[in-house]
């Protein structure tokens, strides 16, 4: 069984397709950090997004998971986490990582995957 995490939410990464990441910020101190990374704000989307070529994902998701940002989790499809995981088994990525899954609209639980 995953060891739960206690942490307060402040980012996650909510998306990932071939050709970026997306992270959605609780805690607006976490904006720099992506900034500095290369991440642009999307208004529309209200959300941080990557511009990133699928086969250098991998990378730039190490850079989230040694900073802490969660990866979101779900029960069906590919959500970040899963991906995450994925890359682990093929030796893209190694280490633990913190998935984030919702019990409801408003309550969470993170765990150290």
């Amino acid at each position: 069984m995953e060891d739960l995490y206690v942490k307060s939410l402040e980012a996650y990464v909510s998306e990932t397709s071939p050709e970026r990441i997306r992270v959605k910020v609780v805690d607006e101190s976490i904006s720099k950090l992506l900034q500095s990374y290369g991440f642009s704000y999307e208004p529309d989307f209200k959300d941080w997004c990557l511009n990133i070529k699928a086969n250098k994902q991998a990378v730039a998701f190490a850079f989230l998971r040694d900073n802490e940002i969660c990866f979101a989790n779900g029960p069906a499809g590919w959500p970040p986490g899963a991906l995450f995981e994925r890359w682990r088994e093929q030796g893209l990525l190694s280490g633990k990582y913190l998935s984030v899954s919702w019990k409801d609209k408003e309550h969470y639980y993170i765990e150290e995957r």
